[in-house]
């Protein structure tokens, strides 16, 4: 999927560097120069709740792409008429542009 190019965030995609250790940091990166876009360190988990550290790295890496599938929904949410769905997407992109 194809990201917006005229955004404020480093676009997408990203990736995440991990070594595979439980008690390594994870870092989300850009992909292209491996420059970091966040930093999960094994530090702020403990080490029962490794799998939620990962989860949520790979959630903030589809962060671009979740934008644009967003942005894509609003379009055809508008042409459908479901205002409820419509009013939650619309908040989400609001929340994800503020900048």
């Amino acid at each position: 999927m194809k990201t917006d190019t005229k955004t404020a965030y480093t676009p997408g995609p990203w990736g995440i560097d991990s070594d595979g250790d439980i008690r390594s940091q994870h870092t989300v990166n850009n992909g292209y120069a491996s420059e970091a876009i966040a930093n999960l360190p094994a530090a702020l988990y403990r080490a029962e709740r490794a799998g939620e550290r990962t989860a949520n790295a790979h959630l903030i890496a589809a962060a671009p792409e979740l934008l644009a599938a967003l942005k894509a929904s609003r379009e055809w949410l508008d042409t459908v008429g479901d205002r409820k769905i419509l009013t939650q997407v619309r908040a989400a992109i609001a929340k994800a542009e503020v900048f």
